[in-house]
């Protein structure tokens, strides 16, 4: 049913902003990003679907549509999966996993084919990687390097998802010590810097090789052209922190689907007393500390966009 749901909303709506990523992709197979056309974003997302239009002839803006249900279906696989080893309970994780499905946040950016839900789904596996390879004594170096490769690939595809190989790093470098620091550093921290380097191989190359194009699509234009606008039209109170904030809290807080709060009653009822409990003793030992670390980090980030926009 949920599978169906979000076959659902992948393939029922329409966002201008999709012709920037979709034709980006298009242009992709034959050109160069940055040096040949503009694209305001990191590459990953035009390159990988790039390589999808190249087994096609046609169709493209109904396959980056199947591409968005493909990661959307995925993504919340993962979020089922993690959330389950982490609280020990099928109810609790099914729950997470519709609270998941049914954000309208989430609902967003399964709809749309633009760069939203890859990396998420990016995040997610990176997450999981780091999972899996802290719970095996010695820690998998396999693992760690392909947290780090996905970890990066997160950021390469969305550059606010910064937070991800920050937050990781932090919680490796300093959180799960279990070994001296020599030991420590070449099994655990080295691996996942290793595999975030193999992650940014393409970020490194478009830096090399068309800087000036690479440093105004991802930075220059966002600090300056958007700004500029929302000064012209009379916006300029939009770019304030504090309506930046009140803006992330009413997109939370506005129009929130039934099943959402049905879902979120029943994970009360059902999970509480046992989560909090977790809280103190399962949760903290299958390292929730990261998750913890993670949600603080990203918090920053939420506020870098002026004026804020749900995606």
């Amino acid at each position: 049913m949920l599978i169906s749901f979000l076959f659902m909303v992948a393939m029922n709506t329409y966002n201008h902003d999709e012709e920037q990523y979709v034709f980006a992709a298009l242009l992709a197979t034959h050109l160069s990003l940055y040096k040949d056309f503009v694209y305001l974003q990191t590459p990953y997302y035009p390159l990988l679907l790039s390589q999808v239009f190249k087994l096609s002839h046609g169709y493209y803006y109904l396959l980056s549509h199947i591409v968005t249900w493909t990661l959307s279906v995925a993504a919340a696989a993962l979020v089922f999966v993690i959330s389950r080893r982490l609280s020990r309970d099928v109810m609790i994780a099914f729950l997470l996993t519709v609270l998941f499905i049914m954000s309208p946040i989430m609902l967003f950016s399964f709809s749309t084919a633009r760069n939203d839900i890859m990396p998420c789904f990016f995040m997610l596996l990176s997450l999981w990687f780091t999972y899996k390879a802290l719970t095996r004594n010695p820690p998998q170096v396999l693992c760690l390097s392909l947290s780090g490769l996905f970890a990066v690939a997160a950021m390469g595809t969305k550059v606010t998802y910064l937070f991800v190989p920050v937050a990781i790093f932090i919680y490796l470098l300093f959180m799960c010590k279990q070994a001296p620091w020599s030991k420590h550093l070449k099994t655990v921290v080295l691996p996942f810097l290793l595999g975030g380097l193999v992650g940014g191989i393409p970020l490194f190359y478009y830096a090399l090789t068309s800087w000036d194009a690479f440093f105004f699509d991802n930075y220059l234009y966002h600090m300056t052209a958007s700004v500029s606008y929302h000064l012209q039209i009379g916006d300029g109170h939009k770019l304030r922190s504090s309506v930046v904030l009140h803006q992330m809290i009413r997109y939370l807080l506005h129009d929130f689907p039934f099943m959402v709060t049905l879902s979120a009653s029943a994970l009360i009822v059902l999970g509480s007393f046992k989560v909090l409990r977790q809280l103190g003793g399962e949760f903290l030992k299958n390292h929730g500390v990261l998750f913890i670390i993670l949600l603080a980090v990203s918090i920053p980030f939420c506020l870098l966009p002026r004026p804020t926009y749900i995606q």
